[in-house]
């Protein structure tokens, strides 16, 4: 009996150690977003120096609203004048969704 209540018990532990949602994933993912923008074709180069979280707020288990506040510089180079750099100073609102076990940016305000 105590080999089954152990067992038991172990069970629902590994069960309940689901990974939570953190600011510093919330800080990979608006990274993320902005690398993956960098890629886009005419639409330049963000180089990002901070990610500050303001606010996060669960909308359900897989999806978060979070202000953050993104500095950095944006570089593009099909432009024929005034390249840049520009720095950037943006206070967004981002949704956050897990995506195949990944957290991502999926809609700015």
């Amino acid at each position: 009996m105590k080999k089954i209540l152990f067992l038991l018990f172990s069970v629902i532990s590994l069960c309940s150690c689901e990974e939570k949602f953190s600011n510093e994933q919330a800080k990979e993912a608006i990274k993320q977003y902005y690398n993956e923008a960098s890629l886009a074709a005419g639409g330049g180069t963000f180089h990002i120096d901070t990610v500050e979280i303001i606010s996060s707020e669960k909308q359900n288990d897989e999806t978060w609203t979070v202000k953050a506040r993104v500095t950095g510089t944006h570089e593009n180079f099909s432009l024929a004048e005034n390249q840049g750099p520009f720095p950037i100073d943006y206070e967004n609102t981002y949704k956050i969704v897990k995506q195949d076990n990944i957290w991502k940016v999926t809609y700015i305000e």
